[in-house]
């Protein structure tokens, strides 16, 4: 006969780990990864937490990390950093990012689900093979991009304020914009020479590695959907004078300032002029080295006018694939509609064959 105090002792470790285990559930640590087959086949996976953490360390189809300023990792963990520490900085990093992996709630699933239906739907006549098989998601707490959502290890990767208001029962309008735009950048690098085209019809141009000078290189922020190759535009000022200019997103501040833990409150976002001389190409400077930012008149091949909210401000590869949604979602009258040129543009270069 077993003592009773022995059976006491495994109720009590049984306890331990059921609660255990209910803790690491609420907590977003033990959900496994669900899988949804989609019209025509299509496979949606959900992954969990521990997927997703590996799949935001995975940058091979765009690297990331390599790319990251010391400001740019102190203003997305909160704390100051040493420049003379880049080893240690990346892994702290790193660590810091594969934490912010989180499960999906029941809602949120059910949420994210019915959006990609709706985008499979919505891309079926307009670019029906920009949806992938499988077609894999990854939820983090938000904390590492800001709040933003990216595309990365070949994955769409949602923050938790992208679902909220679907999985809260609210509209999914910008849910399903947000997985067109995610969905396309996953599309553009299996796809560089559909994309190279689609970049040409807004105006952008790729040259040579760009010099962005040392103030920018050392304040420079890795945009989620930025490209990693560098591109052009022409513009012109009030006068008519034509220049190109180059789009940089960078910080506000040269080192981390305690108190201000927002990456938004770090980001700026502006257009610099390039001059090119014997084939190098470089973001012009003053006579202190700091480059100004320009404001064109007009910009683009359309000479569309130019102002402080022009959305040419964005990486060329974020500004295609929010172009890309707003073709995509206005059919069904989730997204904007109306006939401006550079949408246009883009429409016809994406029914092109």
């Amino acid at each position: 006969m077993v003592p009773v105090r022995c059976w006491r002792g495994v109720g009590l470790l049984l306890w331990v780990l059921l609660a255990s285990l209910a803790a690491a559930r609420s907590a977003g640590l033990a959900r496994a990864e669900s899988t949804y087959t989609l019209a025509d086949g299509v496979e949606l996976r959900l992954l969990d937490a521990q997927q997703g953490a590996k799949v935001l360390l995975d940058d091979r189809d765009a690297p990331f990390f390599a790319r990251l300023t010391t400001i740019d990792m102190a203003a997305r963990m909160g704390r100051a950093l040493s420049p003379a520490k880049r080893g240690a900085n990346l892994q702290q990093f790193r660590r810091f990012v594969a934490a912010s992996a989180r499960n999906w709630s029941p809602a949120e699933e059910q949420a994210v689900v019915q959006a990609a239906r709706v985008v499979q739907f919505l891309c079926a006549d307009v670019l029906p093979s920009m949806v992938p098989n499988p077609w894999r998601f990854v939820k983090t707490d938000g904390r590492e991009e800001g709040g933003a959502s990216y595309a990365r290890g070949g994955c769409v990767v949602l923050s938790e304020e992208a679902i909220r208001e679907a999985a809260g029962g609210g509209s999914n309008a910008s849910l399903v914009s947000t997985i067109v735009e995610q969905t396309f950048q996953l599309y553009s690098r299996q796809h560089p020479e559909r994309a190279e085209t689609l970049y040409g019809a807004i105006g952008f141009h790729k040259v040579p590695k760009l010099r962005l000078g040392a103030f920018l290189e050392a304040r420079r922020l890795a945009t989620p959907g930025a490209t990693t190759d560098a591109y052009v535009i022409e513009a012109s000022t009030s006068r008519g004078r034509r220049m190109l200019v180059t789009p940089v997103s960078y910080a506000r501040f040269g080192s981390y300032v305690p108190g201000v833990t927002s990456l938004q409150a770090y980001l700026v976002r502006g257009l610099f002029e390039v001059t090119e001389r014997d084939g190098v190409w470089t973001v012009k400077a003053a006579q202190n080295r700091v480059p100004h930012q320009v404001s064109p008149a007009t910009i683009g091949p359309a000479r569309e006018p130019y102002d402080a909210s022009s959305v040419y401000r964005l990486n060329p590869g974020e500004l295609l694939a929010r172009l890309v949604a707003m073709i995509v979602t206005r059919r069904a009258g989730v997204g904007p509609g109306g006939s401006i040129d550079v949408v246009d543009r883009v429409a016809n270069a994406l029914a092109a064959k």
